[in-house]
């Protein structure tokens, strides 16, 4: 009987992709006051992933960093947010043939919540976060695939933003995200 768990550990991966960050809508208080939302348009989301496989069959740790967001503010166009983030996921893949495979992601890390203002100044703040994907990946040759993923991002709670002027934005900004990118097995 096959061993559902080995002693070491699998090959390294490298993954690259892009896409979009759809129309979102972040939380903002300013300076205490209770909160409001404000949408923000869709743009362009881009990042890579590190990861090694376990001795769990199917099962990798692995390091993302993604840029996610840059959309205007619905209301005040000449108005951005953008997110930056490092984390830490967990992601389990389940084999349908020798080609497709199905697979999900969670994870913790960090997002750096940078607010652009219409003077051209930026403001930013870091804060704790997580995100959730799911995907498809195929085979395309022997260690390299394509993939498709949905990603779910956002801050445990508002990240406090300060403008020189002392004013504090808290602002949370969950961010949908569609990729599709390149995996290099090695």
């Amino acid at each position: 009987e096959p061993e559902a768990v080995s002693s070491d550990w699998g090959q390294f991966y490298l993954e690259v992709y892009g896409g979009a960050t759809l129309n979102g809508t972040a939380t903002i208080s300013y300076n205490g006051n209770p909160s409001y939302d404000a949408d923000l348009e869709a743009n362009t989301t881009f990042g890579a992933s590190f990861g090694v496989m376990t001795p769990i069959e199917g099962l990798a740790i692995e390091l993302d960093v993604m840029k996610a967001g840059g959309g205007a503010y619905t209301d005040y166009p000449l108005e951005g947010h953008t997110t930056y983030s490092a984390m830490v996921n967990a992601e389990y893949s389940l084999p349908l043939n020798d080609m497709f495979a199905l697979y999900g992601a969670a994870g913790v890390g960090v997002i750096n919540s940078v607010y652009a203002a219409d003077i051209g100044d930026s403001y930013s703040a870091m804060g704790a976060g997580y995100q959730l994907a799911a995907g498809v990946r195929a085979a395309v040759t022997e260690g390299v695939s394509v993939f498709g993923e949905v990603k779910y991002q956002n801050s445990f709670g508002g990240i406090d933003i300060s403008d020189p002027g002392g004013d504090v934005y808290s602002v949370q900004y969950p961010t949908v995200n569609v990729v599709a990118g390149l995996r290099f097995d090695f």
